[in-house]
């Protein structure tokens, strides 16, 4: 699987994460019949889920100081998931910016509305702004 595949299945993990914070990452992963990890992807999938988890509270702070007339509760569910792990990535990673962005346009137009890869875009320049 490529690291585009296993974003993606980051991304099916933390918008479960947002309706059922006792997801075990091992079993959702076993019990997904269309995802079929190797050992470096699943380690990249892990990193994700738990760095989001671990830092949950402080990514949706920057996230909600980012938010230009809107509120969290306002943002779908599979957006913001998408800006968990960009914003995740930003703060925590060295990964180029137009990367994780990239992707998580990427994301929000295979999973979400059309307006939503715009929305997400903007967010998260000026998560940028801030973190980096």
């Amino acid at each position: 699987m490529s690291r585009i595949g296993a974003r993606d299945v980051a991304f099916k993990c933390i918008f479960s994460y947002l309706f059922n914070k006792d997801i075990d990452l091992k079993e959702f992963i076993e019990n997904s019949l269309e995802i079929n990890l190797d050992e470096e992807d699943y380690v990249f999938v892990q990193n994700i889920f738990d760095g989001i988890k671990d830092k949950y509270d402080n990514l949706v702070q920057s996230i909600s100081r980012n938010l230009k007339g809107y509120n969290l509760e306002r943002i779908y569910k599979v957006d913001l998931a998408i800006i968990l792990i960009a914003t995740w990535e930003i703060i925590t990673t060295s990964l180029p910016v137009g990367v994780i962005v990239n992707e998580a346009v990427d994301l929000a137009k295979k999973y979400s509305t059309d307006k939503s890869p715009t929305f997400i875009n903007g967010v998260l320049a000026s998560i940028i702004k801030e973190e980096r």
